[in-house]
């Protein structure tokens, strides 16, 4: 079905024309009225299968420092320790068709963000789901990498500001190009209704980079589980995630752990060598209903190896980055939330915890010390927060919050104590 923003937000207009008239119970309705409706209503009901949805989150935020660097919403311009910032302005359309049998067959989504920064893509797949045993769905396009139940967990229902530093750095706007296999069975009665795994082949630098910049893949993948209890007052779900990937060397230096110095390796032979990238994912969800409403946990793990240059540990996405020597590190790192209503639903306590550690080899004051070729990239950082929600309506949410960001003391200048860089964000939140 082809048809143009601009017929759309027409067809949205008339049939909110149609429904004031029809409140304001006219007896007599204008001809080009009638005929807007008479014409276009019949038009607007085939796009049924069609639905819009959006949020904006306008935000304030402070750090101690000016200038500060971090993760909550990225750094703090030189010379400023307070901003106002539009962190998303999502606009997503999704399309949905129905079998006889009222299960999915195809599902289609398109989702852009528009900042003050710019517009960028930020879902655009098709997914066909085969028919004949209700098993299994195919993938194609952008969408979110099967990992972890954080990158899964959207930006419009997440209960805090960002997600956690690990999320950020490994895998960068969480989504990917690449086509994927999905095995869950869609008959509610199946004894595997509650398993799906998830397999994807991608190009590996998601929307760190415009287009496969190192002829290598990454394949990616989910088990989950999801459970309730008879009783409906405790369910839990779990899941395990792999990706192994990996980019193609341009230059033959080559820098990895052995003892707690990185030693080079500058053989000719390593131009072209794969630098690996390999992480282990385990995650739960736990959620008890109180008299106040629903107490969740969570809590994920994440461990592996990941290949980054001297200045930066975040994976690669363009080939000037590929310019640079590589450094190889063991890395590990740890997620939880706490959720708890007070009062009444509308009302959310909301702590997070998590710490990434990009060096599992190496702590503290080894980092500086002369000739172990290490940097600021290899500090481990501890982050708490605490914020409190509000929701006023199904369109309306008000947001607190305040991190509290750790580092490692090092014997690295300007890192031998804690930075002053916690964050305070006050954000508002409209949905549609």
């Amino acid at each position: 079905m082809k048809f143009s923003f601009r017929a759309i937000f027409l067809l949205m207009v008339v049939f909110s024309v149609e429904r004031t008239l029809a409140q304001q119970q006219f007896t007599t309705i204008p001809d080009t009225s009638l005929f807007m409706v008479d014409t276009l209503r019949p038009l607007l009901l085939k796009l049924g299968n069609v639905q819009f949805s959006g949020y904006l989150q306008p935000q304030y935020q402070w750090t101690e420092t000016k200038g500060a660097k971090g993760f909550a919403a990225g750094d703090f311009s030189a010379n400023a320790n307070n901003r106002f910032s539009l962190r998303r302005g999502r606009l997503r359309i999704d399309y949905l068709k129905l079998n006889a049998k009222k299960l999915p067959k195809v599902y289609f989504v398109f989702q852009f963000d528009g900042t003050e920064r710019g517009v960028f893509i930020r879902d655009f797949f098709g997914r066909y789901y085969e028919q004949k045993w209700g098993l299994i769905s195919f993938t194609a396009g952008m969408f979110a990498r099967p990992f972890s139940y954080e990158v899964n967990w959207s930006s419009a229902v997440r209960e805090t500001p960002e997600r956690g530093r690990v999320t950020q750095i490994m895998m960068p706007t969480e989504r990917d190009l690449g086509a994927m296999i999905t095995f869950q069975p869609k008959r509610l009665k199946s004894l595997l209704s509650r398993v799906a795994l998830d397999l994807a082949v991608s190009n590996g630098q998601g929307l760190a980079g415009p287009v496969e910049f190192d002829n290598h893949k990454d394949f990616t993948s989910r088990l989950s589980f999801v459970r309730a209890s008879h009783f409906e007052k405790f369910d839990m779900s779990a899941s395990v995630g792999y990706l192994k990937g990996g980019l193609n060397q341009a230059v033959s230096q080559r820098y990895t752990m052995t003892g707690n110095a990185f030693v080079l390796d500058s053989n000719p032979s390593n131009v072209g060598r794969l630098a690996p990238r390999e992480y282990y994912e385990a995650d739960i969800q736990l959620r008890f209903k109180t008299k106040w409403g629903i107490t969740e946990l969570r809590g994920e793990y994440w461990m592996g190896t990941q290949t980054g240059q001297q200045g930066s540990n975040k994976s690669p996405g363009t080939t000037g980055e590929l310019a640079n020597p590589v450094y190889i590190r063991r890395f590990d790192a740890f997620i939880c939330y706490f959720i708890q209503p007070i009062i009444n639903p509308k009302w959310q306590i909301v702590v997070k915890y998590d710490w990434f550690d990009p060096n599992t080899k190496i702590g503290g004051n080894t980092i500086g010390q002369t000739g172990l070729n290490l940097s600021d990239t290899d500090i481990k950082y501890q982050t708490l927060g605490f914020g409190l929600n509000y929701y006023m309506n199904p369109n309306l949410k008000f947001m607190a919050y305040y991190d509290m960001i750790r580092n490692e003391n090092t014997s690295l200048k300007g890192y031998e104590k804690e930075m002053k860089d916690d964050v305070m964000t006050l954000r508002v939140q409209f949905m549609f």
